[in-house]
């Protein structure tokens, strides 16, 4: 039993190495290219830059890499809207998109002055320190 194990796997080896020798042996050897070594004919063209407008013709829904949402600090009516302003448009940063118009935003100023100058007398007269209104809130112009 023991002698099967060892004369069987040197069988399949040495048959192996056979059958490669016998592919490798019966293989013609390769043919050798008699061609002359002349040099050969090359046509060359200058070229220059042009601009060359592709056309790609194709079907599907397009989307967007990102989504976003622009959503107003203020209220007011709008005088003028960039024309980078459109879907899909780009925009760099600290660009003006929309232009509000003021006086919305000057009488809600007034307003606000105004309520903060009562607060100012009222606490004026419980004697509690409060800052003038003035340096409560910056000017109009600072909120836009």
């Amino acid at each position: 039993m023991k002698i099967f194990r060892i004369i069987i796997p040197v069988l399949v080896l040495g048959g192996s190495y056979l059958a490669y020798r016998h592919m490798v042996d019966s293989v013609p050897p390769p043919r050798r290219f008699a061609g002359s070594a002349s040099a050969l004919h090359v046509s060359a063209e200058r070229v220059s830059t042009t601009n060359f407008q592709v056309v790609v013709s194709s079907q599907g829904t397009v989307q967007p890499r990102t989504r976003g949402s622009l959503i107003p600090q203020v209220t007011g009516i709008v005088k003028q809207v960039s024309p980078n302003f459109r879907d899909g448009g780009f925009f760099e940063k600290d660009e003006l998109l929309v232009e509000i118009e003021e006086l919305e935003t000057q009488d809600k100023m007034f307003q606000y002055k105004k309520f903060l100058q009562k607060i100012y007398e009222k606490n004026k007269v419980y004697n509690i320190a409060v800052p003038p209104a003035e340096l409560l809130i910056p000017s109009w112009k600072d909120l836009t």
